[in-house]
Order: C-alpha cells, then structure tokens, then sequence
C-alpha cells in the first residue's frame, strides 16, 4: 500500500475527506521523525515502536580498485514491532 492508497483507506474508514486525512498522515509522520531527530522512542501499544540504533563505523572496499573506504558511525532509525502485531502477521 502506497501513501495515496493510505490516504483513500483512512478517509473511507473515518468517513473524513482525503485531504483531512493526508493531514493527518503528515503531521503523524512528521511528529515521529520530530521525535526520532530527538532520539526519543515513540511507542504505540499494540502496534510496535520506533526508535535510533547506532550503526558502528566500519569500513569497506570499493570491488573495483580494491581501496579501503572508512564509513563513518551512523545513527539509523528502527522500527520494532509489537508481540500483537507480529501474532496477527504470522
């Protein structure tokens, strides 16, 4: 399901129009990016949680010289789904 689909389904499940819904749509994805910027974890009970992990430096080779890249620590955002969420996927 893409975005736009996202949108059409929510609007015809709250009985709202489309654009209200793509309102919401932004400002819940927005407010969880906010909260991620922040490294803080927002959690939905039932659903899952999102959150920052820290990825390691490391470093690579590049396959057609051979050289060595470095690759800087980098801080990733993860998403972890709920026992609830997974039982009803499995």
């Amino acid at each position: 399901m893409n975005k736009a689909q996202l949108i059409d389904t929510l609007a015809v499940k709250v009985g709202s129009s489309k654009e209200k819904a793509n309102q919401f749509i932004s400002v819940f994805t927005k407010l969880i990016e906010d909260a991620l910027a922040d490294k803080r974890e927002v959690k939905i009970v039932g659903f899952g949680s999102f959150a920052t992990q820290k990825r390691a430096a490391r470093s690579g080779r590049n396959p057609s010289t051979g050289e060595r890249i470095p690759f800087p620590e980098k801080l990733l955002p993860v998403f972890k789904p709920s026992i609830k969420l997974k039982e009803k996927i499995h």
